[in-house]
């Protein structure tokens, strides 16, 4: 008795089976996986396993906004020592509120994948701004430092015996006239807070961003490439952070 052929059936979705004609419908029905090229989300083509690899170059080139993510924090961490400060407590809930609204916008449109982009440099540009901020506020800093100096009165110095440091003063400012909190140091206060509310934002919308732009079966690796890569950022900052910018100064200075 000879075996019954194999006839291909096309269904309403369009997937090829293959089934025999001497038995049942319900029998012996499997998927015909064809040898043809598929196309992927990404636009390549690739063999009939469906399987795509992304070079290593790629991979860095989509996880390379995680390196300034990482660092920005690691900054900002560094330097606002307190655990629990105004910062945190007015970070925290901006991102909680604002990681949904973002999430909402994304999800609308016809194009989701540019949504996504768009939030991506919405939260770089927020980063960038905590900096100029930051950076903003050291400059004025510096500058009512050296008018304070400029303007200072040396008085001659009259220890005795009886006298503590604590209470001899031999320079006096003669134009301190702030008071309560000054501009500088709001302007500091804000810069850390948008470190920290673009970063807490920004942790979601780049992962789901980089996982859109590379193929599922790339997605574990570019997750773990990403989080090496924020490592990195994040050492960077601390190691430069390490280094005395005094005696560096110094040094060169010495030898010029």
């Amino acid at each position: 008795m000879e075996p019954p052929e194999e006839r291909s059936v096309l269904d309403a979705s369009g997937l090829e089976w293959a089934q025999s004609d001497g038995g049942d419908e319900s029998e012996d029905v499997r998927p015909v996986v064809a040898n043809a090229q598929e196309t992927s989300d990404t636009g390549e083509s690739v063999a009939g396993t469906g399987e795509i690899r992304m070079s290593l170059l790629q991979k860095l080139f989509l996880n390379a906004q995680l390196i300034g993510h990482e660092a920005n924090t690691n900054f900002a961490q560094l330097y606002n020592v307190p655990l629990v400060s105004l910062t945190a407590v007015v970070s925290g809930p901006a991102a909680i509120s604002l990681t949904p609204l973002l999430g909402w916008i994304s999800d609308r449109g016809s194009n989701p994948n540019r949504r996504k982009m768009l939030n991506v440099m919405f939260c770089s540009a927020l980063l960038v701004s905590g900096v100029f901020c930051i950076v903003l506020a050291n400059v004025l800093h510096l500058q009512s430092l050296s008018e304070s100096i400029k303007n200072a009165t040396v008085e001659p110095p009259t220890l005795s015996d009886n006298d503590s440091f604590t209470t001899w003063l031999p320079l006096t400012d003669q134009n301190v006239n702030e008071t309560g909190t000054p501009l500088k140091a709001w302007i500091g206060l804000l810069g850390y807070i948008v470190i920290d509310v673009a970063f807490q934002v920004s942790n979601a919308f780049v992962k789901s961003w980089v996982l859109t732009c590379s193929p599922r079966p790339e997605h574990t690796s570019v997750l773990e490439l990403g989080t090496v890569m924020g490592s990195t950022g994040g050492l960077l900052t601390s190691g430069i952070a390490t280094i005395d910018l005094e005696d560096t100064c110094f040094l060169c200075s010495a030898e010029g």
